[in-house]
Parts: structure tokens; C-alpha cells; sequence
């Protein structure tokens, strides 16, 4: 299927962009990244293989939010869907509401110390009367699935630094993310890179 390739590409994508590049810090000196393979990422493989192993979710919860399209700020079962499924995944923290907004949230996974703060932006609103013509159930669930996939590897590795998954409402006409970021959300989070599949 197209989009499990570029969920598994975005994941593979984000990870080796946002944490395999950034230097270890001196509070991190016993945790060495792994050196790459022939040019290539060496947690590529690991990274598909953790997604194809939410293939079925994944798709479950892409296929909900395409079926029940809400418009901005009225995405009260997308923001259900993904806070309850992120609330069941090991070592994520769930804020089901921030920056005064009913459908915006906030999951946190921390690694081992220190490092980068790296975040997923995921959409999930739709158009009038087109639904999600924009497919911004694809970028709900690609963001998710590329924070998951990070996350994994901050696990497996026992790599330091903060993976964040954003749900970030009303991007077609509302501006979300800019109230979002007025509100302070994202300076709070002290985030240094922040990632969105469009």
C-alpha cells in the first residue's frame, strides 16, 4: 500500500534527520550512536520493522479519522482516538489538553537523559463538506507512527533526549498551531526540532 511505504519512510526520514545527526553531549559520553551501514541509517531496518509492526493500527486509525471527518476545533474523536491509543503505549505521558485548546494534545516520551527535543506535528481536522481531502488523517497517523518509531529507538538504544508527539487541531482555516504556539505550548517544550509530513 502507498501509504505504509511512506509511513515507513517518514519514520526512517524523521528519526535519522532529527536524532541520528545531533552530537552526544558530555552528560551522555557512554551512549554512542551506532555508526552507519554503507551510508545508511543503521536503525533503518530497526525503524521498518517497528512500523510494519503497527501496520494494522496504524491503518485501523487512519482509516477512523478519514471516516469521521471534523472540522477545526470540532475534532473530538480524532483527539479520542489518538489520546487513548497513545495512553496505552509504554513510557508515553499523555496531557489530553493544552494550550487552552479542547482538541489539542500533548505525548511525551523521554529517553535515558539529556538530548535533543524532537516533535511530531499531527493534523486531523478536514474541510467542509470535502472531508479529508487534504489527507490530513495520513498526517495524523504518518506523525504518530514516526514518533512511535522514534521513540522505539530511544528505548532500544537507550538514547537520551525527548520525543514529542503534538495533536495540533484546526490547521485548515483556525490557525491551531498558532494559538498553540501564543499559548506558549511549543517554547514550553523546549523543543529544537519540530517535523510534519504535508
Amino acid at each position: 500500500m502507498v501509504y505504509l511505504s511512506q509511513t515507513k519512510g517518514l519514520a526512517a526520514f524523521v528519526y535519522g534527520l532529527a536524532l541520528l545527526g545531533t552530537p552526544v553531549s558530555s552528560s551522555q559520553t557512554s551512549l554512542t550512536p551506532r555508526q552507519k551501514k554503507n551510508g545508511a541509517s543503521p536503525y533503518t531496518d530497526t525503524v521498518s520493522k517497528y512500523v510494519d509492526s503497527l501496520d494494522k493500527e496504524l491503518w485501523s486509525i487512519n482509516k477512523n479519522i478519514h471516516d469521521n471527518p471534523e472540522l477545526g476545533y470540532k475534532e473530538f474523536k480524532a483527539h479520542k482516538l489518538l489520546t487513548a491509543y497513545m495512553k496505552k503505549q509504554k513510557g508515553w505521558k499523555v496531557t489530553d489538553t493544552v494550550g487552552g485548546i479542547d482538541t489539542a494534545f500533548m505525548a511525551v516520551f523521554e529517553g535515558t537523559g539529556d538530548g535533543p527535543v524532537v516533535s511530531f506535528n499531527a493534523e486531523y481536522d478536514a474541510l467542509e463538506g470535502l472531508g479529508h481531502a487534504c489527507g490530513h488523517n495520513l498526517i495524523a497517523t504518518a506523525s504518530l507512527g514516526g514518533a512511535l518509531a522514534a521513540a522505539e529507538i530511544m528505548r532500544e538504544e537507550k538514547l537520551g533526549g525527548k520525543v514529542i508527539l503534538f495533536g495540533t487541531p484546526a490547521e485548515e482555516s483556525f490557525g491551531g498551531k498558532v494559538k498553540m504556539l501564543e499559548a506558549g505550548v511549543f517554547k514550553d517544550a523546549k523543543i529544537d526540532i519540530s517535523l510534519i509530513s504535508h
